[in-house]
């Protein structure tokens, strides 16, 4: 008799999330990287902050979510993360060569900035 899952198990292996219903994929994510002592920065644009959103509604998400930042604009990608205005004139802000750019360390400053900012408001 035909298995459907373990037919998916066969052809998708490791690239299944969850063979749970109710465990979203939001939920996988944190209990995975909770598992595997990981911790995630965001840095969104066009999602507007909806994947750190998604995130902070996990319970015991704060365990792997330390920050996240959103950058709209172009010039908030060069100040905050760092990306050249060139390649965003040649490649545009939705691009791969665009998003290459962001790291960790680029959010972390982009952070201490905005909190600086802050105080001095």
């Amino acid at each position: 008799m035909f298995n459907l899952e373990e037919e998916l198990k066969k052809r998708f292996g490791n690239h299944i999330y969850t063979m749970e219903e109710e465990v979203t994929l939001e939920q996988a994510v944190v209990d995975m990287m909770k598992e595997r002592n990981l911790h995630l920065t965001t840095a969104e644009s066009c999602t507007g902050g909806a994947v750190a959103s998604r995130i902070v509604n996990v319970p015991g998400a704060s365990e792997v979510l330390g920050q996240g930042i959103v950058t709209y604009s172009n010039e908030a990608k060069q100040r905050y993360l760092s990306v050249r205005e060139e390649t965003l004139a040649n490649y545009g802000a939705v691009s791969a060569a665009s998003t290459e750019k962001p790291s960790s360390r680029n959010i972390s400053s982009a952070a201490a900035a905005q909190k600086s900012a802050n105080r001095q408001s």
